[in-house]
């Protein structure tokens, strides 16, 4: 998203693919809260979506970036990320509106994509708050 609010139309790579950052959610977790060059400060560690306090989704604003996984018995990697479009600060996922990457993931309910990912109890949910709009700062 640019500062005036507008969803950039390009894809952020090069000829060979995109940079590992842009193309992984892990390597884009690790390269935001790097400590050499950090862009970005966690404040939801990863927590079981059912366990979310309403203050801790309080404290989840417009332009966060939000990280999920299913299964998080597995301990496996993160592999959904998604942009904080509109948080109504009710303490309710169901007023938290999210992004991602294609046509039909614009302005969802975040408790819309935490159920297509198999709900609450399956889900572990983590959130970033980035220093800018633009994670090249």
């Amino acid at each position: 998203m640019n500062d005036n609010g507008d969803l950039p139309t390009g894809w952020f790579g090069h000829k060979g693919g995109a940079s590992t950052p842009w193309a992984n959610v892990e390597a884009f977790w690790n390269a935001a809260t790097s400590t050499t060059q950090p862009c970005g400060i966690p404040h939801v560690t990863t927590t079981l979506v059912s366990s979310l306090l309403s203050s801790q989704i309080n404290n989840i604003y417009d332009e966060d970036i939000i990280q999920i996984r299913r299964n998080p018995q597995s301990m496996t990697g993160f592999h959904h990320g998604l942009f904080v479009d509109y948080n109504q600060h009710t303490g309710s996922t169901n007023d938290l509106y999210v992004s991602s990457h294609s046509d039909q993931r614009y302005f969802n309910k975040l408790s819309d994509v935490i159920l297509a990912h198999g709900g609450g109890t399956k889900v572990n949910l983590r959130a970033l708050v980035p220093f800018s709009s633009d994670l090249t700062k």
